[in-house]
């Protein structure tokens, strides 16, 4: 079970059972590392500018500096035993951890050495965990079917309560783009979760709408990147786009291979990864709209679901493709294929 898959100091990391992990530079090949044994799974992972985190269901955590392919060794997290289920850090690089299946939080300040057990008004199954930088909040909520309870904080210390407007099913996953827009998906990764709820937030989780998904499905993970969000689904073939702050979507059906549980992006990729060994799988960036001002964009990797899209500039850039040609053009830059 590869459990998480997230992007930091040139790498994609994921992690999976007892002691295993891998990285990669482009999304597409990995190649394998060691964690140290745990008596349980490494359930969750992170990054914080600086280092991989990565959570076991004992209560215990190990750090990586070098982007997942060399491990610390085990931490015990101030002597909670909980199983992390969200996991978000802020530009500062403050980590916090909201739990599975209790109210404890677990806070640190220093990469990870050492930990500040906390906790929330009550408990939940929290899933999914977001540092919100344009409201200044932490935003979390709870995963039990139809609990509709969201917290935000701008400390960790004291939350506030809020409620979705209307039954979102099991809260799996949230994300922002870093202008202060939030998604929260819906789904249940080992049952039967499927809906077509998601809900959206633009001032800090203090109110929300709901917005509808192009299918009933498990919707476990969703992640924001250049200029786009995409949602990926459990136990089906599904993708789904949206570029319009999630007002609406596009299904994407076109994964040859199911139970897809983390979604993760980085270096202009977006990557998947899910209950087996064997799905490992990516996604390019259909459409990226370089700024204003001449950059250099690099696409790389190869295509294995979806063609490279068109890239629109209204200045001059520099694109690099990599397997294609390197050109220098105003306007439209349409990629080999």
């Amino acid at each position: 079970l590869w459990s998480r898959v997230v992007y930091g100091n040139g790498h994609h990391v994921t992690v999976a059972n007892t002691n295993k992990g891998a990285y990669s530079t482009d999304g597409i090949t990995y190649t394998a590392s060691t964690l140290p044994t745990t008596t349980n799974s490494w359930s969750g992972l992170g990054f914080n500018g600086a280092v991989h985190v990565a959570f076991d269901f004992a209560g215990y955590c190990c750090v990586s500096s070098d982007g997942g392919v060399t491990w610390g060794s085990l931490i015990a997290m101030g002597g909670a035993t909980d199983s992390w289920g969200g996991m978000a850090a802020k530009p500062d690089g403050t980590i916090l951890c909201v739990s599975q299946d209790y109210a404890n939080t677990a806070l640190s300040t220093d990469n990870g050495a050492t930990w500040t057990i906390g906790s929330l008004p009550t408990g939940g199954h929290w899933y999914g965990l977001v540092w919100d930088d344009t409201n200044g909040v932490w935003i979390t909520a709870d995963g039990t079917n139809n609990a509709n309870k969201v917290y935000t904080s701008p400390d960790a210390s004291t939350w506030t309560a809020y409620t979705f407007p209307s039954a979102i099913g099991y809260a799996a996953d949230i994300d922002c783009d870093g202008a202060g827009t939030c998604i929260y998906v819906s789904g249940y990764g080992f049952g039967s979760g499927v809906t077509t709820k998601a809900m959206v937030t633009t001032n800090g989780g203090a109110s929300w709408t709901a917005i509808t998904m192009p299918a009933s499905q498990n919707w476990c993970s969703v992640r924001y990147g250049g200029g786009q969000w995409k949602a990926i689904a459990f136990g089906y073939a599904d993708a789904a786009t949206s570029t319009d702050s999630g007002a609406s979507w596009t299904l994407d059906a076109t994964l040859t291979i199911a139970d897809w549980f983390q979604l993760g992006f980085g270096n202009n990729v977006f990557s998947a990864t899910g209950l087996s060994s064997s799905y490992a799988n990516q996604a390019l960036i259909q459409t990226f709209t370089v700024p204003s001002s001449g950059v250099t964009v690099a696409i790389t990797g190869s295509r294995s679901t979806s063609k490279a899209g068109t890239m629109t500039a209204s200045a001059t850039v520099n694109v690099a493709l990599t397997g294609s040609r390197t050109t220098t053009k105003s306007g439209t830059v349409s990629p080999r294929t």
